[in-house]
């Protein structure tokens, strides 16, 4: 547990961004002894500002510095990490044994990808067709969707790509056991035509793959692979359950693995170790493909309204990077990049994401990335 004394610190919590301090704004420094607070003098003139209960969001996120916005942000991060929950506008500690790490709000992201899968096979020029994606989006599905209506033509961007991606690896390469990590609503099993002998393994929550089989089953669709479906907490070990004999998977033979939608929201040591997984379970000759934000993405001085409402909903994103063919290539794969706007391109899209709420600045800097990779002998 976090020794309040060590820290040094006073916390309110307003807007999700750390607001009072005994010290002025500072640093957070953290190592296995424990989180160390080092009072920040050289940010004096930002403490009255914080302080300040009168600002919007928007103004707020203005007008913060760049250093001193970054370093409150990251405290929220940093004691999320250690077991601090916040919820409304106090700051909890988590009971012995909470887990703080993704789950059940987590989950409900997959109601918004199909909702945006449902509204893309609406379209006469249509990237693909989902036409089970709008029984299961819900109304909490479609509802965000309307406050967030830029997504629809991102998700379906990158749900394409993802497409072409396992398209190539079992007709060109010849992949015939492909592996959905975190799977969520996504009906790959049932819309793809999948080549002769292909086994489709789909891991995620329980409750998510019921509700998507039954959903399925009441349609009296069918599937076009053999499916076997693994519920899995992906935030602890999970390999053994993959490996578990009577599931039937062959780490010997290559394997086809798609991350898709999930290491936004996972924190860094969470995404090597799954990535790690992956890898350790991969023989040579298979392929990987994953989507990954910016750093300029996670920025909450340029998108602190949007970061802020993912928080309020269970749901921040967390993990970013700048060098998105590193984490690929530092485990032996070698990595293709893909940046967002070239897949707009490919498929002669132009999506609006960068709406009121998340803007870059400059207007050259990436935003996200689709990342494909083949692993090495």
């Amino acid at each position: 547990m976090i020794n309040n004394e060590k820290m040094k610190l006073i916390l309110k919590i307003r807007s999700g961004v750390v607001v009072e301090s005994v010290a002025n704004i500072g640093g957070w420094i953290s190592s296995p002894e424990g989180v160390h607070f080092v009072p920040g003098a050289i940010y004096p003139d930002l403490f009255p500002l914080l302080l300040e209960g009168t600002r919007t969001d928007d103004e707020l996120a203005s007008a913060i510095s760049v250093h001193g916005y970054a370093i409150a942000y990251n405290a929220i991060a940093v004691l999320e990490r250690l077991g601090v929950l916040i919820t409304g506008n106090a700051l909890e500690f988590s009971q012995a044994g909470e887990s703080n790490l993704p789950g059940t709000r987590l989950a409900e992201t997959a109601n918004w990808v199909a909702a945006a899968r449902a509204e893309e096979s609406r379209r006469a020029d249509r990237l693909f067709d989902d036409p089970l994606a709008e029984q299961l989006a819900g109304e909490a599905g479609f509802s965000w969707l309307k406050a967030n209506p830029h997504a629809a033509t991102t998700l379906a961007i990158r749900t394409r790509f993802f497409d072409d991606f396992l398209a190539e690896a079992t007709l060109r390469y010849g992949i015939r056991q492909v592996v959905i990590i975190a799977s969520g609503f996504d009906m790959r099993s049932w819309r793809i035509e999948w080549p002769e002998g292909v086994r489709l393994f789909e891991l995620d929550r329980k409750e998510l793959l019921t509700k998507k089989c039954s959903t399925a089953e009441a349609s009296g669709a069918l599937p076009s692979c053999r499916p076997t479906f693994i519920g899995a907490d992906l935030t602890v070990e999970w390999t053994s359950l993959l490996l578990d004999e009577s599931v039937g998977f062959d780490p010997a033979m290559p394997s086809a693995w798609l991350i898709e939608g999930l290491l936004i929201y996972l924190d860094d040591l969470q995404v090597g170790r799954l990535i790690d997984d992956v890898t350790m379970l991969s023989a040579a000759g298979s392929r990987i493909g994953i989507d990954l934000a910016a750093m300029a993405i996670l920025d909450p001085r340029r998108n602190f309204p949007f970061l802020k409402e993912l928080r309020v909903r269970g749901c921040p994103w967390r993990f970013g990077t700048d060098e998105p063919n590193r984490l690929l290539e530092e485990r032996g794969w070698d990595a293709d990049v893909c940046e967002f706007e070239e897949a707009e391109k490919r498929y002669r899209r132009r999506t609006p994401m960068w709406d009121s709420r998340m803007t870059r600045e400059p207007k050259d800097t990436p935003g996200f990335f689709l990342v494909t990779g083949a692993k090495m002998p």
